[in-house]
């Protein structure tokens, strides 16, 4: 546009009797887990997404083996996080199912935001079954996902009879995240 032209451009809008500001409609309608995973692939790097995968020992018979990144930032990934921090359950476990660790980091991170904010104890025993459902499922399957979350779920072992039972399976578990969650809790 020319210099000058968007005070006209916006003065002409005002005059429209039709005017409606510009919403993206993505944020009206309910939220998904689609709409979180667009938000995370819109920080896509592709130089960075291939270092993450180098730093996250993600080559064959690595730890992180097959796990795929699109090149955020942790920033970036708890920012998408806070914004879609009510997803249902449902659409919190398509984000734990993508391939991408940013979407499975971003999941973990809203268990966290929900978990903080859960006023009755079955809303956080809720939660904490989710997550352990995760868990076992191996979609808890990288230290930085483990780290950001167990500490949280951690919580509400406090809350519980008896949890060393739990801890003691998860200690035992074949599983090398199990393993670290069983620490972290």
């Amino acid at each position: 546009m020319k210099r000058g032209g968007i005070s006209s451009h916006l003065a002409s809008l005002k005059e429209e009797s039709s005017f409606k500001p510009d919403i993206d409609e993505r944020y009206i309608s309910p939220m998904s887990a689609r709409i979180a995973l667009e938000d995370l692939k819109s920080f896509s790097k592709i130089g960075r997404a291939s270092d993450l995968a180098r730093f996250y020992k993600t080559s064959a018979g690595e730890y992180g083996e097959g796990d795929l990144f699109l090149g955020g930032s942790v920033p970036q990934t708890r920012s998408v996080a806070k914004r879609h921090q009510n997803l249902e359950l449902r659409e919190v476990e398509k984000l734990f199912n993508s391939p991408f660790h940013e979407a499975r980091l971003c999941a973990a991170i809203i268990l966290n935001l929900q978990f903080k904010t859960a006023k009755k104890a079955h809303d956080r025993k809720t939660i904490f079954d989710f997550y352990l459902k995760q868990v076992r499922a191996e979609r808890v399957n990288n230290w930085d996902i483990v780290d950001v979350s167990a500490p949280w779920m951690g919580v509400y072992l406090t809350e519980v009879e008896d949890p060393m039972p739990l801890l003691i399976k998860l200690s035992k578990s074949k599983s090398l995240w199990q393993r670290r969650v069983s620490i972290i809790l």
